[in-house]
């Protein structure tokens, strides 16, 4: 569901791209970047589109994540009992979600960043 106040914009995706990295059309949705934790990577504004049938971590890659009522965009690592969130822009940090925020659906992955596109 979108909310109101949500524009929704169409993003063109040519089919032999969705074929050759294995995306299934239907589980791609495009994000605009808000705030710089991931400067030099991605940048505010930037568009990212996110595969939303990853919902496994994969170490190194960038995720979007819901944490409580909040939602992240971060590598994410994974450690024995927790998941490290590093943000590329080192003044924003990293911070570690637990296995309790995992198990008690605190924490919900909505998928792996596939691209990204700049917008001039």
């Amino acid at each position: 569901m979108i909310p109101d106040d949500e524009t929704v914009e169409l993003v063109p995706v040519r089919k032999s791209w969705l074929k050759d990295n294995g995306i299934n059309e239907k589980s791609l949705c495009a994000l605009r970047v808000d705030g710089e934790s991931m400067e030099r990577e991605l940048r505010h504004g930037d568009t990212i589109l996110i595969d939303t049938n990853r919902t496994n971590i994969s170490d190194g890659k960038i995720h979007v994540f819901v944490l409580g009522d909040e939602l992240f965009l971060k590598y994410l690592y994974r450690g024995k009992d927790e998941l490290r969130a590093v943000s590329k822009n080192p003044s924003h940090g990293e911070f570690t979600i637990t296995k309790q925020e995992v198990e008690t659906k605190r924490f919900r992955l909505i998928g792996v960043v596939v691209a990204s596109m700049n917008w001039l």
